[in-house]
Parts: structure tokens; sequence; C-alpha cells
């Protein structure tokens, strides 16, 4: 299912004028807000040239290797996009530490010669899946899992199963996971995390780039805005928010971004129409542009947008795009050269 202007549209149906912008990332592109802003002002900039809808298919935590997932399972197949926007950069960063935080290497044996050539963005859902294989080996979480299998399989339609299935979520509700509950005083370990973190990254944005190429759709990377660059700017609530971490945990998030835009440049050829830096938002607002790391205000949310539909606007007057199929799995883009 894909979500228009809040509804959901159950099955691909398509316009002849239809430009479709698919909005993937994690809680940040998640916000209604964001694909919101972006679809009122690409309307404006086509007026009635195209219909523009933009699918919001941001999921909270989400990061680039899940994106990838996402776009090569049920985007691409299902969908009929024009422009893929990965709206990236903290989440791949923040699942990271919170799993060197957390300890949770060397609990499942991984050491420091392998983890940072591993598949890091895959491994605390790897490491949740073992730790529930673990639990179940034990009494107490053989006999959970066995409640549960009941109570949703044999007595859903019974007065005992709803209120076991109520008690249950009650209790996973107030269950606080290792790396998203990090005590603060950890935020004073928070590491560096090395070059290669953000080489992976940008590998699963360039097979997104690809995936998008090989579909005639146009693919843009945008590094999300981040607070630390609001820089002097900052608002009360922002500042207080800034204040409330460690020097170490905002020096790492910006050590990742500088990482990520040296390789940007480096390879400047490929993504010099393909990426948006958005980290550094603009410093002539007066009001606040986050609502906490990186979650963006309303305000933030239509000046980010902004910026990403005047891309996408200049884009589209220097490439125009054929009108659209009405027929789901046939495109009529011009080819694009990845190359480029």
């Amino acid at each position: 299912l894909a979500c228009v202007d809040g509804m959901l549209r159950g099955r691909p149906t398509f316009h002849p004028k239809e430009l479709g912008v698919y909005l993937l990332g994690g809680s940040v592109a998640e916000q209604p807000a964001l694909s919101a802003h972006l679809q009122a002002s690409l309307q404006t900039g086509l007026q009635d040239r195209y219909e523009v809808h933009v699918f919001n298919e941001g999921v909270g935590g989400y990061m680039s290797t899940q994106e990838l997932a996402l776009l090569e399972t049920k985007i691409l197949p299902f969908g009929n996009p024009h422009y893929i926007i990965a709206f990236d950069g903290y989440n791949d960063w923040l699942s990271t530490i919170y799993t060197l935080m957390a300890d949770l290497k060397e609990q499942a044996g991984v050491t420091e010669d392998v983890w940072p050539h591993a598949e890091l963005s895959w491994f605390h859902h790897w490491f949740a899946e073992w730790q529930g294989h673990q639990e179940i080996e034990t009494v107490s979480g053989a006999f959970t899992q066995f409640v549960g299998v009941i109570s949703k399989r044999v007595l859903k339609h019974t007065y005992t199963g709803w209120l076991v299935n109520h008690v249950l979520t009650w209790i996973r509700r107030n269950e606080k996971h290792p790396y998203e509950y990090v005590p603060q005083a950890l935020y004073q370990k928070t590491p560096m995390l090395p070059s290669a973190r953000a080489e992976l990254q940008a590998l699963n944005e360039r097979m997104m780039t690809e995936a998008s190429r090989v579909r005639g759709a146009r693919f843009l990377w945008v590094l999300q805005p981040g607070l630390p660059y609001r820089g002097d700017a900052k608002t009360a609530s922002e500042q207080r928010f800034y204040d409330s971490r460690p020097s170490a945990y905002w020096q790492s998030l910006e050590r990742y971004y500088q990482d990520v835009q040296g390789i940007v440049k480096r390879d400047t050829d490929f993504w010099n129409s393909r990426f948006l830096d958005l980290s550094t938002p603009p410093h002539d607002m007066t009001e606040s542009f986050f609502t906490d790391t990186v979650h963006l205000t309303d305000a933030g949310a239509h000046r980010a947008m902004q910026s990403l539909a005047a891309l996408i606007l200049q884009d589209l007057a220097s490439r125009p795009i054929k009108q659209p199929s009405s027929t789901p799995g046939v495109m009529q883009h011009e080819p694009v050269d990845i190359s480029r």
C-alpha cells in the first residue's frame, strides 16, 4: 500500500499526467509534514503540467540498507516512480553507535577486527533475532512464546485470548530495548565511527541509484539536517536539547557527516546531480527548525522541502520526463546515464 495525501492506495493506479515521487527514510521522512510540503512546493512549481503525488514510504528506524530492500521489493515492482528520494544520514550513524555503546558486539562474538567491515546496518536486527532464539531456549521464554501462539491463534476470538493479548502488548510496550533506550551516561562514550561505515551507506545509496535507473526513475540522496549545524542560530529550545547531549555525541555525528560529504566530494562526477546536502539548516530562521536532533518542526520541514523541490524542478527543466504510462510496470522516462 502507498499513501497519497494521507489516503491509502490499495493497488497501483496511474493517471496520464501523474508525477510520482517516493520519499524514503526513517522517522524524519515518515513525518506527514515532509511529504505534504514537498507535494505543495512541487505542484506550485509545475502548475498543471503534472499531477504531483508524493508517496511517503518513511518507516521509523529505517536506514539505507532497509530502504534498499523496500525499494527493490515494493516500490519498483509495484509503483510508478519518477523520482525516488532517500532522506538519510542520521539513522545509519545512530544504529551503529547504539550497537557499540550497548556493547552488543562482544555479546554476539563480533570482534574489533571484523565489525568495521560487517554489514552493520543489519547487525542490530540480526542480534535481536539471535537474542529471541536464546530466550526461547529458556523455560520462561518458551512459556511466553507458547502463550503468545495460543492467545493469537487459538483464543483470539475469546475473552481470555483478548485479555492475554492486551497484557502481553502492555508488557512489550514497557520493555526497554538495549539500543533504543541508552542511558544518558553512555552518551559520554559515544564512539567515532570508522570511515568504512560511511562507505557502506554510500554503497547502499549507489545501489538504490542503479536500481532506480534500470527502472527509468531518478534517484536523489538527501543528507538530512542535523541540530549541530544550526550553530548560533539555535533557538532556546534547540539549545536546551543540544546541551542535554555531551560533546562526544555531537562530535561523532559531525565526523560521520564529514565522512559522507568527503565520499560525495571524491565521487563528485557520480553524485553531482544526485546528492543534496541539507545538513546545514538556514541560519536566517528565528523559529525552531528541530524538535530534537533531527526531527523537524513544521517550519523546518517547509524550508527543507522547498530546497528539495527546487532541485527537482531544476532537474525537470533540464531533462523533461515524458508523460508517464497508465500501465503499471511500463515507464516512458528519458534514459538516464548512470556514469554522469
